[in-house]
């Protein structure tokens, strides 16, 4: 083996070379032709990705550079961004754009109607989400703000709340504090009860007795007044026959009102022309000055109704027996003459005569009564002498009568109301007992004299004061 020869060595090589070379050149002429068939083919394929390429338009440099950035398609990129715009919008990456289109111009739809003024049915996507954004930050403010007056309105609930439990517990406290005064007051009112059923227990027995002692005492008293009854009716059968007895003794007839003008003195001097005339009264007679008299004639002429003299006349001065007097009044044709009588029937020589006196009285005859009346009267009569009694009876020498009371009368139409009546029955029992004073005066003969009588007999002129001061 380590003995080949060198001859035979070279010629093997060559033959590998040979076969190499034709084996490279096949393989040469191979991939030229594969080579030029491809390019027929990117030929062909440039044509159709041109035409492609025209079809579809060109892209936008944005996504050329996106594309090369990221070292992909461009149509990748464009993809990709429209899955995530479509994951974006409607949350689903496999959204195309009608499904797109047709959610976001609906949803926009549905915002505008039902939100009028938030967004308007033409508002693009990122316009109408900025607006809602506003809104929404509004509705933030606006919530933020209730929510803060909601707890200013839970803080002020809360303090109502402590208030009204505080007014509850005051409240409750006042309800047990009246439930024990009501307690208390049941109480005293069930021994009040008791008391007072005690008390008109015992004024029961009290009244039972006193019912009793009454019929006792009216029995007395039936038989008294059957006793008096009898002493009345002989009394008065007694009164009777006196009178007739008087009437007897008087064939002319008695007249009460004869003594109207008995004299109680008379003139003893009157000088003709002369207003100053003198009396046979003097001081030691009660004689004052100021008193005053009425002249009448001593021959018996017809006597006057209104008992009114020829003259009227007033002391001024006095001695022991007689007394000097001022002419007041006279009447033309009937002087004052010496002998002549003079009278006031409230003066008596030796005694007081008594006088009752009733009614209203006008003494000033301003045709008003006058409400101290019956207080003048009775100052004229004990000025002069005489006493003011309270009641008619065997006693009385003269009843002095004003106007009967006056019973007001109710205008018709208006209702009697309890002032009314009680005036009104007033002055029926005024009335009756003026006429049952005047009854009793005219059965007893008393005379009954009128206002103006009483000032004439009593010497007044018919001018200056009632009563001298």
């Amino acid at each position: 083996m380590a003995g080949r020869p060198v001859a035979a060595r070279g010629g093997n090589g060559m033959l590998y070379g040979l076969i190499a070379f034709v084996v490279i050149a096949v393989a040469s002429l191979g991939a030229f032709v594969w080579q030029l068939t491809a390019n027929k083919d990117l030929q062909s394929a440039n044509e159709r990705a041109k035409k492609t390429i025209a079809k579809y338009g060109s892209p936008p440099a944005y996504y050329e550079q996106e594309a090369s950035a990221q070292n992909t398609k461009v149509f990748a990129v464009m993809n990709k961004h429209l899955e995530d715009m479509a994951l974006l919008i409607t949350g689903k990456r496999d959204a195309v754009w009608p499904a797109i289109s047709e959610a976001v111009n609906k949803l926009l739809g549905d915002i505008a109607r039902e939100s009028p003024g938030t967004i308007e049915a033409g508002d693009t996507l990122i316009t109408a989400l900025k607006n809602l954004h506003k809104a929404y930050k509004a509705l933030g403010a606006e919530n933020k703000q209730l929510a803060t007056d909601l707890a200013e309105a839970r803080l002020e609930a809360q303090t109502a709340k402590e208030g009204l439990k505080t007014v509850r517990d005051e409240f409750e406290q006042q309800v047990a504090e009246l439930k024990d005064d009501m307690a208390r007051l049941e109480k005293e009112k069930a021994d009040q009860l008791a008391a007072k059923d005690e008390q008109l227990a015992k004024q029961q027995a009290d009244a039972d007795a006193l019912a009793e002692e009454l019929s006792n005492l009216k029995k007395t008293l039936q038989t008294k007044e059957r006793d008096y009854d009898i002493e009345l009716t002989r009394l008065t059968n007694q009164i009777s026959d006196l009178r007739s007895k008087i009437q007897e003794l008087k064939p002319g007839g008695f007249d009460p009102y004869a003594i109207l003008t008995k004299a109680d003195g008379r003139i003893l001097r009157a000088i003709p022309g002369s207003d100053v005339v003198y009396i046979s009264l003097g001081s030691k007679d009660g004689i004052r000055p100021g008193m005053t008299f009425e002249v009448f004639s001593p021959t018996g002429e017809t006597r006057r109704d209104d008992f009114r003299g020829k003259a009227s006349i007033e002391v001024t001065t006095t001695s022991a027996t007689t007394a000097e007097c001022r002419v007041q009044r006279t009447t033309r044709g009937r002087p004052i003459v010496e002998g002549d009588i003079i009278v006031n029937i409230a003066y008596e020589r030796g005694r007081k005569p008594r006088f009752v006196i009733r009614g209203d009285f006008d003494l000033d005859y301003d045709g008003k009564t006058d409400f101290d009346g019956v207080e003048k009267v009775s100052a004229i009569v004990r000025a002069w002498g005489g006493q003011v009694a309270d009641k008619v009876d065997e006693s009385t020498d003269f009843v002095v009568i004003g106007t009967g009371p006056r019973v007001p009368a109710v205008p018709g139409g208006r209702p009697e109301t309890p002032v009314i009546r009680s005036l009104t029955d007033h002055r029926l029992d005024r009335l009756k007992e003026f006429q049952a004073d005047i009854d009793q005066a005219r059965t007893l003969y008393i005379p009954i004299i009128t206002q103006s009588q009483f000032l004439f007999l009593t010497g007044y002129s018919g001018s200056g004061p009632i009563l001298a001061e």
